[in-house]
């Protein structure tokens, strides 16, 4: 509504490319910096504890405020969580680091019931932000997750991990097998999203046409690049699929890729 000028900056695997991130750092004075450290969406990229220790470095040397979206941190499949860019922050002695997450990933889709953790003037702004669009989460959605979460949450994210794990490994299982040689995928170490990037050249869209041919649909990349650009990169989804389904729709994208190959 604000009418923003975005800048952008590439991300992989491990996260933003910090060389570029401090590039536009010195030519630009951006009002905040955005980021989702932990398994992003869509790339599921994963930013490692030393990446983030410098980012923070970055930000603070500037005095950036950093959004820090840790929604998905809770499902990683490895032995232990590394630490929020916030967590670190206030190691340092840095508030400028703004905490968003939310309970919808770990609890219950339809319990979008979110929470921030910031300075209390952050807050302050927030809450009159949010007056202004809806007033107020709703109470019984928050007495739900209250409840949820008193009892034996700590073996529901270990029991979420596992499933989420289990998933992606079948996932990857299924993209090994049909996808042909010239396609990239990422390898996710927790979240919820396989990110997978075409022969350069290759329309992701024109690929979402022959899928749902086969009937079975993706996300294509394109709407995730702030500037434009990502035509040949799309996302998959393993959350809430089981095994057979989801390999059976692997199945039928490598069908629907392969015919799109053929006709280039």
């Amino acid at each position: 509504a604000y009418g923003p000028r975005f800048l952008t900056v590439p991300a992989g695997e491990e996260g933003p490319d910090l060389t570029l991130l401090e590039a536009a750092l010195k030519g630009e004075r951006p009002r905040f910096l955005y980021l989702i450290p932990s398994f992003q969406n869509p790339s599921g990229g994963l930013m490692p504890l030393a990446a983030r220790q410098r980012l923070l470095e970055l930000a603070m040397a500037q005095g950036l405020v950093v959004v820090e979206d840790d929604a998905y941190r809770e499902l990683y499949f490895g032995q232990a969580r590394l630490p929020s860019l916030f967590e670190l922050s206030r190691q340092a002695g840095y508030p400028g680091v703004v905490y968003l997450s939310s309970f919808s990933k770990v609890l219950a889709p339809g319990l979008r019931v979110a929470f921030v953790v910031a300075h209390p003037e952050v807050i302050l702004k927030l809450t009159q932000a949010k007056q202004g669009v809806d007033l107020h989460t709703p109470v019984l959605n928050q007495i739900l997750v209250h409840e949820l979460v008193k009892e034996g949450f700590p073996e529901r994210l270990e029991r979420i991990r596992a499933v989420y794990r289990a998933k992606a490994e079948a996932m990857l299982e299924a993209l090994g097998r049909e996808m042909p040689e010239e396609v990239r995928y990422t390898r996710p170490k927790g979240g919820m999203f396989v990110w997978m990037e075409l022969p350069k050249g290759l329309s992701a869209e024109r690929l979402f046409q022959k899928a749902i041919e086969e009937n079975v649909a993706f996300v294509p990349g394109g709407p995730f690049f702030a500037t434009g650009g990502g035509e040949n990169t799309l996302r998959l989804s393993y959350a809430t699929m089981d095994r057979a389904r989801m390999e059976e729709g692997v199945r039928r994208l490598g069908k629907a890729l392969k015919g799109l190959l053929a006709m280039v």
